[in-house]
């Protein structure tokens, strides 16, 4: 059983991107930003005046964070958490790391800055919307977002997204469970050098397909394949299904304990619990592949992702579980 030593400091983090790191954050990151909510499509919702005093509300935010950039350090980690949320909704969409035809919502930068929603994850065929809250965390900053989720969940309050559009809704989309999500630099690492390597192959199949060398285009669309099945079959997508389960877990427990009002805990033991019941379905059927078995194998025997760990524990105490345990 993988465990986790509370006292274990975290990973020192390069203070800038290696050269793939700043390789793929030029093509994932701009691709990712491209896809976000722009809130000015809401006019007809909210009027032009809403739209006005929350431009200026992000405009407020986004002139402190660039002040706080001008720190290299500071810049860095910036661009860090924007490269692993790119790769996060890229496992998620196009390796199939929640499930199939799961979609990502990226969030306008008012429900980003305002909201701390980094993305929405959408689950299909279901009646009606049933969607995540993802924030992608630093590992410095774990203690400040879960006591901020202890004291809205005792406060019987889940996350909204105000600006939210998918096929299926448009408009606020209120009562959304969140969790926070992470990993340490050398999942990092991996993961980065298998998606630059996917995207470098893709881009030279349309280069070879524009100059009409067939014979080609197939070799490399081979090479396409098998990088996409290490993309879909990464450690990664384990960790993270780990982490969203147990904050769930601990979250809709902590929740049946603690709100004294009937309705409102009724209503977010609900929330947690329809989620969950999901991402249960989805871990059951990936462990019945051997890919998952190999995945699990390797999960326990490759050492600590404190990034990880430390979020299972930072969720079991509030749920009142084993801070440690990390893997039943």
């Amino acid at each position: 059983m993988a465990r986790f030593s509370p006292e274990q400091p975290f990973e020192n983090r390069p203070d800038r991107l290696s050269e793939a790191e700043e390789a793929l954050y030029k093509i994932l990151v701009p691709e990712n930003k491209l896809k976000a909510i722009k809130i000015e499509d809401f006019g007809d919702l909210y009027g032009e005046g809403t739209i006005a005093a929350d431009r200026e509300k992000v405009a407020v935010y986004e002139a402190r964070f660039r002040k706080e950039e001008e720190d290299p350090i500071e810049a860095t980690r910036k661009q860090r958490r924007e490269l692993f949320e790119a790769i996060t909704n890229f496992g998620i969409e196009e390796g199939g790391w929640l499930g199939a035809d799961t979609t990502v919502v990226r969030p306008s930068r008012y429900d980003d800055i305002i909201g701390g929603v980094d993305s929405v994850v959408e689950f299909p065929q279901r009646k009606g919307v049933v969607a995540l809250k993802i924030d992608i965390t630093k590992s410095d900053d774990l203690e400040k977002k879960f006591a901020s989720i202890k004291e809205s969940i005792e406060n019987g309050w889940l996350s909204r997204v105000k600006y939210f559009n998918s096929p299926d809704f448009r408009g606020e989309l209120k009562f959304v469970p969140g969790v926070v999500i992470g990993a340490d630099h050398r999942t990092m690492t991996e993961i980065v050098d298998l998606i630059l390597k996917f995207k470098r192959t893709r881009t030279d199949i349309q280069r070879l397909a524009a100059a009409g060398e067939k014979a080609k285009v197939k070799e490399r669309g081979h090479d396409l394949e098998q990088i996409g099945k290490q993309i879909a079959h990464h450690p990664m997508q384990m960790k993270i299904i780990f982490e969203i389960r147990a904050q769930l877990e601990n979250f809709r427990d902590y929740a049946g304990k603690v709100i004294v009002d009937e309705a409102k805990r009724k209503k977010v033991v609900s929330a947690y619990t329809r989620v969950l019941e999901i991402i249960d379905s989805i871990e059951r059927e990936k462990s019945e592949t051997e890919e998952w078995s190999d995945l699990e194998k390797d999960f326990k025997e490759a050492g600590e992702d404190m990034v990880c760990h430390a979020i299972i524990m930072e969720a079991n105490k509030i749920g009142g579980r084993k801070s440690s345990e990390l893997v039943e």
